[in-house]
């Protein structure tokens, strides 16, 4: 009878097979979830850097040439994609006779002066340059402009979704 109780003891101190498979099953679906879950938060967070690198190299581009653009004496020629200014004396030593500004959209990307680029991943409508009178008046006649309006948007992720627009307005300082 001792040897019987041994031997019952002995069977029942262990696990089935049928118990691990549904325990390795029940864990393996937490670490999916769990990986699930991290990766999604990793993925969230890399998009909100680039969107991040994004807005702050849009906002340089912009001051660039929104300073350039004021600093300016005439706008030499203009179109709604391109821009080129021509400063006083007093300035050319600093920026040159002229500065333009330009979307290739080739590349995706605004070119200073067709040989420096100012920003990339810009689409094809991502640079737009609207021209104001004195009187405040949309016009085509870019020379006689006053203000102008430069619309910019980015597209990191080169999806149909633009990730930053910038706007601003520009008055050039010697009209």
């Amino acid at each position: 009878m001792l040897k019987k109780k041994k031997i019952d003891k002995i069977r029942c101190s262990g696990a089935t097979l049928i118990e691990l498979m549904v325990v390795v099953v029940i864990l393996s679906l937490v670490t999916l979830g769990l990986v699930s879950f991290f990766g999604g938060g990793v993925r969230a967070w890399i998009s909100g850097q680039n969107q991040l690198k994004a807005q702050r190299e849009a906002r340089m581009a912009v001051d660039r040439m929104v300073k350039e653009i004021r600093e300016a004496n005439f706008i030499e020629n203009g179109d709604s994609s391109s821009i080129e200014v021509n400063y006083p004396n007093a300035l050319k030593g600093k920026h040159g006779d002229s500065v333009t500004y330009h979307l290739d959209t080739v590349n995706h990307k605004i070119m200073r002066n067709n040989n420096s680029i100012l920003i990339d991943h810009i689409p094809a409508d991502g640079f737009i340059i609207t021209y104001y009178d004195a009187d405040g008046n949309p016009t085509l006649d870019s020379s006689a402009s006053s203000k102008i309006k430069i619309k910019l948007i980015v597209d990191v992720d080169n999806d149909d979704k633009h990730d930053i627009t910038i706007e601003t307005e520009v008055f050039l300082r010697n009209y």
